[in-house]
């Protein structure tokens, strides 16, 4: 997975969940925009919404979801298990 043009991204679009374990990342939920889909191998490219729109290539997208559905322009939430890992997502929801 690779982010566009950064080496890290801007963590204070995410909604965190209730606390965790001291030392251990919270995941957190953030709303974005798919960017493209690949049906293949079930990965996506999104572009998070924030003030500092940031895109992120290779996250992979929830299997349960119908690939018709995930289309792009579509917005859709991802799921960070470690904020600070973005190869740790998954695309858990699609809208609009």
């Amino acid at each position: 997975m690779t982010i566009e043009g950064r080496r890290s991204f801007d963590t204070s679009v995410f909604a965190s969940f209730s606390p965790g374990v001291e030392g251990t990342p919270q995941p957190s939920i953030a709303r974005a925009e798919l960017y493209s889909f690949d049906s293949t191998n079930w990965v996506a490219e999104v572009r998070l919404m924030g003030s500092r729109p940031t895109r992120i290539a290779g996250v992979k997208v929830n299997k349960g979801l119908v690939s018709a559905q995930v289309a792009a322009a579509t917005m859709c939430a991802v799921l960070f298990f470690d904020p600070q890992n973005p190869n740790d997502a998954l695309v858990i929801a699609v809208w609009g």
